[in-house]
């Protein structure tokens, strides 16, 4: 099994989510008190990293005419 540590801060380590169906929702995995679920949707002074899913037929799996 491999890890890796992101924060030995609680307060700060977040995992959230965020889907779009009609605006933006945030969701969180990991419960944080201290941290809102839409934390990284304003500016903030805190390193982070994204993964991002593509879905199926959006926006550039259409062909160019």
């Amino acid at each position: 099994m491999r890890a890796i540590e992101l924060d030995i801060n609680p307060e700060w380590a977040t995992f959230i989510t965020y889907r779009h169906a009609g605006g933006l929702q945030a969701s969180k995995l990991v419960s944080n008190s201290q941290q809102p679920a839409t934390r990284y949707l304003f500016t903030d002074n805190r390193d982070f990293f994204a993964v991002y899913r593509r879905v199926p037929g959006r926006p550039f799996d259409v062909p160019f005419s």
